[in-house]
């Protein structure tokens, strides 16, 4: 796993003749094409025999593998050929790719417990979530995205995320659990990549509002909005207050401006009542430094040092209520999957009475989320 700190004779002829040159021309070069093998010598050949037999047949001896009587060789068809009828040569078969099995979980994954309720079957099958980002690359190996759409004027392809951010949230909500990367809190969740932010991470609250708009009209069942600003917004608020009435759970990161004495920091619009705000908490289940505060807390989640995809198929650690909030969208999923018929305002209870206490509920609101005892 690799981590980044498009009607006569004549021409029947003609086509006939064109055919004939292209064979000769792909047999010629299947023979002077050379791949690289791997080939064994019984353990009484010596080393400068073994290359000699290599050489001699046309081939270039890479790499010499002495302790187990072994070389790595660049071949044609040809020079293969003549080397497996030596007595000599025990086996020639080619090179052939491998990469790193295992997958890592993140610690988020563990702090709330979220394998827990994978191990019983619920891991969000079913379940739409909609990612009101920057977009999520849709080549990612370890990402699954079932559609989208995009707000940003300049930026057409949802698909495509020049910013890394939405790529990661996605990869915290829904990483596929396939033996590789990572894996997500809800890893058979559908997600879909709703463009709002530009490739510098900014974006209008208006490109927001369309974007909750497409998630209603589509029958999203959660949204996660790892984004905000500090200016209060009517329109915002009716937005979001519209698909919550529609019966969807919108998710939103509390912000990242800190804490100064007992001044509200929350971001827009996790401050609205109709959406859940979300503060960052560390592996010791420690506020995070630069997460908002304020009454409106709904619950933690991790959000420091996350390791999550990001495009180009890579891997890469983030920090943030950007983080936190997507582990919190994720848990909603699961919990659905299990029980597809709670409403949005029943599973947003389970989240937060589940939760374990970390502290002043200005700074932690309810506690750290508790998927194994939300999804019961």
């Amino acid at each position: 796993m690799k981590v980044k700190s498009f009607g006569t004779g004549l021409c029947m002829a003609s086509i006939i003749l064109i055919s004939i040159t292209f064979g000769v021309a792909d047999i010629s070069a299947k023979e002077q094409a050379k791949k690289e093998y791997m080939i064994g010598f019984s353990s009484s050949v010596q080393d400068r025999v073994q290359k000699q037999l290599v050489q001699e047949a046309g081939g270039h001896v890479k790499e010499s593998i002495e302790q187990i009587d072994m070389m790595k060789v660049s071949l044609n068809e040809t020079s293969k050929e003549k080397l497996k009828q030596a007595k000599e040569v025990t086996f020639i078969e080619e090179d052939q790719k491998a990469k790193t099995s295992g997958q890592t979980v993140p610690y988020g994954i563990k702090s709330i417990k979220a394998q827990k309720v994978h191990k019983r079957g619920y891991a969000g099958q079913n379940v739409k979530v909609a990612v009101l980002d920057s977009g999520i690359d849709g080549k990612h190996e370890d990402v699954n995205v079932a559609g989208g759409i995009s707000f940003v004027p300049t930026e057409s392809d949802p698909l495509v995320d020049f910013h890394e951010h939405g790529t990661h949230v996605a990869g915290i909500i829904a990483a596929l659990d396939n033996k590789i990367g990572v894996v997500g809190v809800a890893p058979k969740a559908s997600l879909y990549a709703v463009k709002v932010a530009d490739q510098n991470g900014n974006g209008y609250y208006s490109w927001i509002i369309k974007g909750i708009e497409w998630a209603i009209e589509n029958h999203m069942d959660v949204l996660n909005i790892s984004m905000g600003g500090a200016s209060e917004s009517e329109a915002l608020e009716e937005a979001v207050d519209r698909a919550y009435d529609k019966g969807l759970l919108i998710v939103a990161s509390a912000g990242n401006a800190g804490s100064y004495g007992s001044l509200n920091t929350i971001d827009y619009p996790a401050k609205y009542s109709s959406v859940v705000a979300v503060a960052s908490v560390d592996q010791r289940r420690q506020r995070a430094f630069d997460s908002s505060v304020g009454e409106e807390i709904e619950v933690s989640a991790p959000g420091v040092s996350t390791l999550s995809t990001i495009p180009n198929n890579e891997y890469g650690y983030k920090s943030g209520t950007s983080m936190a909030s997507p582990h919190v969208a994720g848990a909603a999923a699961v919990i659905l999957s299990k029980h597809p018929n709670l409403t949005n305002k029943e599973v947003r209870e389970r989240l937060s009475q589940t939760a374990t206490k970390l502290g002043e509920p200005f700074y932690y609101g309810a506690g750290l989320v508790n998927l194994q005892k939300a999804a019961r």
